[in-house]
């Protein structure tokens, strides 16, 4: 959670800023790139450190279990890489660099399956948490290649600017970043955790607690990979939405065009996914088939939060971000 809300204010700052001054203004860009760049790394790692100072008392509260404090600690380091990612292939998706974005995401998500079995099977619980941490050290890798690459072939103007003093409105641009997408964009997903927290520590309470928690991890999976296959199908409209945006243009048709293409791909693949909760639910434990409500209702909500998501990017292209924040309240 913690990654992508604080991923998801600064790619988005990053994709629009790539998108719309990139031709035009190359010192610019190039100095907006280089300081997101540095609060990335700030911002990831002010988000471990907090969740290193917290441990004690969360896996207390969410796990009951106070020996898991280490590994919780460990993850943390997780959380800087995969907000640095998260940047990197914001800038990536203003350059429209989606076949090598994808190329990455395809290499590293096969390492990460293999590692992440393999370590499992041979630690458990540890060897997971440490591929958790190598696979997002991995991806911030690869991205990062990938960028560099980009830049030099797609945007050589950006590139050769990098090492150029910044213009004075790089400093004001900064400050209206973090104001207007970066803020909001945390916020979003601060409104949200306590909701998380809540559940899972009202759950563990129960008699059945960490069942309970597990078949919810489980349907959450699904649920984000759900929303994820949304967010990969429209982020392309990003770009095009900022553009329309600042050239005066309408954005009805690419909205239209962007929900049509979510509900083509979402809604059979999740009535398909409700209709075997029970058996896919009894693939991770035999008794866990009697749950599958819980599944099929978070695949209901995963379906209209991806359907929503197109209307979330035209708020982005609009700088509206923060009337966003207040639709995550009411949600």
């Amino acid at each position: 959670l913690l990654t992508s809300v604080l991923g998801l204010g600064l790619g988005i700052a990053a994709t629009r800023y790539v998108a719309d001054c990139r031709q035009f203004r190359p010192v610019f860009v190039a100095g907006v790139l280089r300081w997101l760049y540095r609060v990335s790394w700030f911002a990831g790692g002010a988000a471990a450190l907090l969740l290193c100072v917290l441990a004690p008392y969360l896996v207390t509260v969410l796990l009951h279990d106070a020996r898991a404090a280490p590994l919780w600690i460990l993850a943390a380091v997780a959380v800087v890489f995969n907000t640095v990612d998260a940047y990197q292939n914001g800038v990536l998706l203003g350059l429209e660099a989606l076949k090598r974005s994808a190329a990455g995401a395809l290499l590293t998500g096969i390492v990460g399956i293999v590692l992440t079995v393999w370590l499992t099977w041979f630690a458990g619980l540890q060897g997971a948490v440490i591929a958790l941490v190598g696979v997002s050290m991995l991806q911030c890798l690869v991205s990062y290649g990938l960028l560099r690459l980009t830049l030099q072939q797609q945007a050589p103007d950006v590139w050769l600017a990098r090492q150029q003093p910044n213009v004075p409105e790089v400093r004001t641009a900064l400050r209206g970043i973090l104001r207007d997408f970066a803020l909001p964009a945390v916020l979003s997903g601060v409104v949200l955790a306590p909701a998380h927290w809540l559940v899972q520590a009202s759950l563990i309470q129960t008699a059945n607690g960490k069942t309970q928690i597990a078949v919810l991890a489980v349907a959450m999976q699904w649920f984000t990979l759900l929303v994820y296959l949304a967010a990969a199908g429209t982020r392309i409209m990003l770009p095009l939405l900022s553009q329309a945006h600042t050239q005066g243009q309408g954005v009805a048709a690419t909205l239209k065009w962007g929900v049509i293409s979510c509900a083509v791909v979402l809604l059979p693949t999740s009535a398909l996914l409700a209709w075997w909760s029970g058996e896919l639910l009894s693939v991770y434990h035999a008794g866990w088939a009697l749950h599958s409500g819980v599944l099929v209702s978070l695949l209901v909500a995963a379906t209209l939060s991806a359907l929503c998501a197109p209307v979330g990017l035209v708020l982005v292209a609009q700088h509206r971000m923060w009337l966003g924040v207040g639709l995550n309240v009411i949600w």
